[in-house]
């Protein structure tokens, strides 16, 4: 009995440490809510594989203006030209993007700066 508890435990750690070395590396796509009310994106911040896509979904009935600049330029942004992400998105739209270049890239809302996520593209 006791040998049988310990391999169904045993089972059960090693199942869980290979679900977390998966997912360690990054998900083949991920997706940000706008909640419907809030001024925030959920989750705040999400980890995927190069050449993943990204979802942006505004479920709130605000206009949000989607925004990153390239986290390899040595300068600001002083054009709309230099951004990464510049993009409108009316309430209940969406807008996609894929991401083939590993790197941190954090976006916000042009119009609610409290507005903040982050995208982690592992190689």
């Amino acid at each position: 009995m006791m040998k049988k508890v310990f391999l169904s435990r045993f089972s059960f750690l090693l199942f869980m440490i290979l679900i977390g070395l998966g997912n360690g590396q990054g998900a083949d796509a991920a997706e940000f809510k706008i909640p419907d009310g809030k001024t925030e994106f959920s989750p705040k911040a999400q980890q995927i594989k190069s050449g993943a896509q990204v979802t942006w979904v505004n479920e709130d009935k605000r206009t949000h203006f989607l925004t990153a600049a390239d986290p390899n330029r040595k300068e600001p942004a002083k054009v709309v030209d230099d951004l990464l992400i510049h993009h409108l998105l009316p309430p209940g739209e969406t807008f996609q993007m894929k991401f083939d270049t590993p790197n941190t890239y954090e976006f916000f809302c042009a119009i609610h700066m409290e507005m903040r996520g982050t995208i982690t593209v592992a190689p």
